[in-house]
Parts: structure tokens; sequence; C-alpha cells
């Protein structure tokens, strides 16, 4: 079941989380590590959502009873994440990973 649900979160075709409402990241795809510039193997490792970013494990849904929340963090001066979080029936939160890279972005202006 784990190797199902494991092959399922690395189709996705956007970063994908998981976070337990302590803050412990039970569930990252490959996107997700990208996006948010963690080492390859933090995919197999379980690790506080402090370890990722201190902006991750500041989530407002995580300090609220929210059931659903938006936030934008800024990752470095020109790239962003938003993330789209929901709370699921056992407390953990499930986050939709979007990335926000202006850096792709050319400006005729100057």
């Amino acid at each position: 079941a784990d190797s199902a649900r494991h092959e399922t979160l690395e189709a996705l075709p956007f970063g994908a989380a998981k976070v337990t409402a302590k803050g412990d990241v039970v569930a990252l795809n490959e996107s997700a590590r990208k996006i948010l510039g963690l080492p390859a193997n933090a995919i197999n490792h379980p690790f506080k959502a402090e370890e990722i970013t201190p902006a991750f494990a500041r989530l407002r849904i995580l300090r609220s009873d929210a059931s659903d929340d938006v936030e934008l963090i800024e990752l470095s001066s020109r790239r962003f994440a938003k993330l789209h979080s929901r709370r699921m029936d056992g407390g953990e939160v499930a986050i939709v990973i979007e990335d926000i890279n202006f850096d792709h972005e050319h400006s005729e202006a100057q």
C-alpha cells in the first residue's frame, strides 16, 4: 500500500506534501523537493517542517483549526512557493506546492 501511495504522489504534476499537526513531514514528492531546494535524500527521511524552511513550519493552518488555506512563502528574492493547504480527517495537512519563479520571466523594461 505504501508503494502504491508513493507512486501516486510522484505521478502528480505539482509539488505535494503531507504534514502532521505537530509539523512532521510524512510525505513529500520529488517536485516538492525540487521547488523547496531540499537535498536528494530528503524524500527518504522523516523530518520536521522547520528543517525545510521556517515559513513552511509556520503555516497558518498548523496554528489554527481552519479546514483549508492558501499562503505564499518566499524561498529567495525572486522565487516563491504558493501553498494550498487542506486539513484531512486524521488532523494531517495535505499541501499542494506551486512554484512561482520570476527568474523565468524576461522583462523588456530596464
